[in-house]
């Protein structure tokens, strides 16, 4: 209470222990003077009241309700409820039928009702054209008798000085309904076309604003399309090859992605270049069949490392020491580099496989699917920027000059000027992303959940094993499984030293997010 009377009401959740804490007493825009301040208990039978409740008052307030209607006005007021029904069900008929008319205009081809709202529309461009002006005057004519029953209920309800004022409006509504009811049967083949059926404005002079589509097409795109894709003309499958390559191997044939012209850079396989474009259109420009060559080929399956195996050979991908000995040593590193790399230090040739950073919206969609938590659903709408929630895939996240995901932009994400080649960075504020990010954390002890679901019972090493297969799909060599345990085990001292809950589990949980922070983790290699 202040000066007495009831002022100030809080409900502590019931879900939430009382806590130690202080009240603090604010003054804004005036000047208070608290001349003293007492805290004791209620009385039990002081009544409380909820803030959001309203203040009781001294008397109690009549609610004032609508009187009921007379007999008559009532049976007019439902009258001009089924006028407002029938009219909205002659504007979706009359919007059906000026549909079918633009369509019969462009293509003189016979229309017919997909739902039934139209019943027995006559054939024929002109017969839509017909049909579709005299629906819209059945729509004028149901609009008046609404108008005239309206007018009615008013001249009902008019005090005795407005009653001459109300009887003009109902004489005048009776006459438009008769001048539209009489208009219905009048042949006509003028009627609205809907929003959209006319031009919007084309240049800066505005030409062709408002002004209806061609009943036949020109052909100039028709022509425009096929001319691009002629077998003929080798330019547009050269330039998807390119990009398509770039994709998968990190390093585009044609170094100027932007400009194939005179000023561009040559390509540095041209032969590649013109048999996979050549493959492309042969193919029926499918680029399925283009990406299933590339991933399934010699060049891709590569290993990105330079050195040599215990053959003197380059290795193919994924060719790492077995973790099948813990006592075992790892390989000693070659002394020296290997003939191919002195040749050929920027792998001109692809004598192995160029690492490729993930983009941006790979590595949150491979964090989420890891996890079990990315939503794969197709389409829909777009995901607000600030939406931390989402489960969606990336590419659903609203993306402009002023509105782009954080996580996504720190891991270089798309330009929204051009579609040519991402940016490439690296910076300390990724790494920081991987190990501090809400996201990274709450994904992190998700997919230490998922692996000990899966496997209640895995010791510790093989626990460092199998995240390692799941997150960098490779299995750990002896050096980083002994690494590995040596740091599990610091972590589990320290969770206990703290007095976490489940110490062993916040351990496993921060071993994921420090393998979320591989290299490999944002590596194709």
């Amino acid at each position: 209470q202040v000066d007495g009377e009831h002022s100030v009401a809080f409900r502590l959740p019931s879900n939430v222990e009382r806590q130690r804490g202080f009240l603090e007493l604010v003054a804004f825009d005036a000047k208070v003077e608290f001349t003293h301040f007492e805290l004791r208990a209620l009385p039990a039978d002081f009544k409380l009241i909820d803030a959001e409740a309203p203040k009781p008052t001294a008397a109690p307030v009549a609610i004032a309700t609508a009187a009921p209607l007379p007999v008559e006005q009532a049976k007019l007021a439902l009258t001009i409820a089924e006028k407002s029904l029938k009219t909205a069900e002659a504007q979706l008929a009359s919007i059906e039928a000026r549909a079918a008319a633009l369509v019969g205009q462009v293509s003189n081809v016979p229309a017919k009702p997909t739902d039934g709202h139209v019943e027995n529309v006559p054939h024929g461009s002109k017969q839509l054209a017909l049909a579709a002006s005299k629906s819209e005057r059945i729509v004028a004519a149901s609009k008046a008798e609404e108008e005239l029953t309206k007018s009615e209920l008013a001249l009902l309800q008019a005090a005795a000085d407005k009653k001459p004022e109300a009887e003009k409006k109902v004489a005048a509504a009776k006459t438009a309904l008769d001048t539209a009811v009489k208009a219905i049967d009048t042949p006509s083949e003028t009627f609205t076309p809907l929003p959209g059926a006319k031009k919007t404005q084309e240049d800066y002079q505005n030409r062709n604003a408002n002004v209806p589509y061609p009943a036949k097409s020109t052909g100039r795109r028709t022509a425009f399309a096929k001319w691009l894709t002629d077998p003929s003309n080798p330019l547009p499958a050269r330039v998807a090859i390119n990009h398509i390559w770039t994709r998968h191997m990190g390093q585009p044939l044609v170094p100027t992605v932007f400009d194939f012209g005179r000023k561009g850079t040559p390509p540095t396989h041209p032969e590649l270049l013109d048999w996979l474009a050549v493959e492309l259109i042969e193919n029926g420009w499918s680029m399925k069949h283009i990406h299933r060559l590339i991933v399934t080929s010699a060049a891709y399956r590569r290993s990105s490392s330079s050195a040599l195996n215990s053959e003197g050979e380059i290795g193919r991908r994924g060719d790492r020491e077995k973790n099948t000995d813990a006592t075992a040593s790892s390989p000693p590193l070659p002394a020296s580099p290997s003939p191919t790399l002195l040749n050929d230090p920027d792998n001109r040739f692809y004598w192995r496989m160029n690492p490729v950073r993930m983009e941006a919206q790979i590595v949150r969609d491979s964090l989420l699917s890891l996890a079990g938590e990315l939503d794969l659903t197709l389409g829909g709408p777009s995901v607000a920027i600030n939406d931390e929630a989402s489960r969606r895939r990336s590419l659903y996240f609203v993306h402009s000059h002023n509105d782009h995901n954080k996580f996504l932009s720190t891991f270089d994400d798309a330009s929204v000027l051009d579609c040519y080649r991402r940016a490439e960075s690296i910076v300390p504020q990724q790494a920081l992303a991987l190990e501090n990010s809400p996201l990274s954390m709450s994904m992190a002890g998700k997919i230490a959940s998922r692996i000990a679901t899966a496997h209640p019972n895995a010791a510790d090493s093989e626990f460092i094993r199998l995240a390692f297969v799941m997150i960098l799909s490779v299995e750990p060599t002896t050096d980083e499984q002994t690494t590995m345990l040596e740091l599990l085990r610091r972590m589990t001292d320290l969770a206990k030293e703290k007095k976490r809950p489940n110490p062993e589990s916040v351990a496993r949980t921060n071993l994921v997010q420090t393998i979320l922070n591989h290299n490999d983790f944002i590596t194709v290699r």
